[in-house]
């Protein structure tokens, strides 16, 4: 038996026929085209491209056109960007809002959450780390303990963040607190150290004569003089008391010349029999006391290594 083949008749395909498959054809042959093209210019098409292309012309028209086309590479995609940045402007007016006022944005990097950036505003002479939304018109100080992430790229941004806030503010305290130091070199007891070294340290100790911890680092005076100088200012840290102690303590440090009178002198403010004049001008000691406060320090024993 012979196989049969199925055939349209003739009369079948007519012209619309005919236009819509000439349609179908044309569509695939482009579509084509197109793919082939979009290969290419992806394998081939770089930023370096016009520098071949463009070599008929001037020197000021090839460096033009060579702008015109790196803008397509460089300033498209900031400008695609830009709708997911930080909105600085609104940001320091949400601060203004809560009454921050004159902070400076040190700088911003983006958290690796869709939204939200990583923030450092210095106020004065210290910065603070925020955790805000890029509107600009939500803030939240940093800090490692309010936040639980399970995003490890967020977590490690984190942590480098607040470390760098503080390590700035340690340092801008300890340059302040040194500062103090340096203004009032009278009430300040200097004792040399062993080591004669021209690089030797200096190790400055803020102490308060009511405080227990402050009296232990009595003991430590040899371990300190070791490695370099020794500045001591006493300071009136914890009460009014303290600070009266203090004032009477500046009274009669001039008069102590050597470094064994300065040491008995020192070790007497800490005995428990020490006692201020009733009548002592405590105004000093208490701007004194007043400056380490905005110095940033928090409590005493203070000890800083240079």
């Amino acid at each position: 038996m012979k196989p049969q083949h199925i055939q349209y008749p003739k009369n079948s395909i007519n012209k619309g026929n005919l236009n819509a498959s000439k349609i179908y054809h044309s569509i695939k042959s482009n579509v084509a085209r197109l793919k082939n093209s979009a290969r290419f210019y992806s394998r081939h098409i770089t930023p370096f491209v016009p520098l071949a292309f463009f070599a008929k012309y001037s020197q000021k028209k090839r460096a033009l056109f060579y702008v015109l086309f790196l803008s397509l590479f460089v300033l498209i995609p900031i400008a695609l960007h830009a709708k997911d940045s930080l909105n600085t402007g609104a940001l320091l007016e949400t601060l203004k809002s809560s009454e921050i006022t004159n902070a400076k944005i040190i700088s911003t990097q983006d958290s690796n959450i869709n939204g939200f950036s990583f923030v450092i505003i210095q106020k004065d002479n210290f910065q603070i780390p925020f955790f805000a939304s890029n509107d600009g018109k939500t803030l939240m100080i940093l800090s490692k303990e309010a936040i639980i992430s399970q995003n490890v790229g967020f977590t490690k941004l984190l942590e480098s963040t607040n470390k760098k806030v503080q390590d700035f503010n340690e340092k801008a305290r300890e340059d302040a607190v040194i500062a103090i130091f340096q203004k009032y070199p009278n009430m300040v007891l200097k004792l040399e150290g062993k080591n004669k070294d021209s690089k030797k340290s200096t190790t400055y100790l803020v102490l308060d004569t009511n405080c227990p911890y402050c009296k232990q680092e009595l003991n430590k005076i040899d371990g300190y003089l070791a490695n370099g100088d020794l500045h001591i200012l006493i300071a009136g840290a914890l009460s009014l008391e303290s600070t009266k102690k203090a004032a009477f303590f500046y009274t009669k440090l001039n008069e102590q010349k050597t470094q064994a009178s300065k040491l008995s002198y020192l070790k007497k403010a800490f005995e428990p029999n020490y006692k201020a004049d009733a009548n002592i001008n405590a105004d000093k000691a208490m701007n004194i006391s007043h400056e380490l406060g905005e110095a940033g320090l928090q409590g005493v024993p203070y000890i800083i290594k240079r």
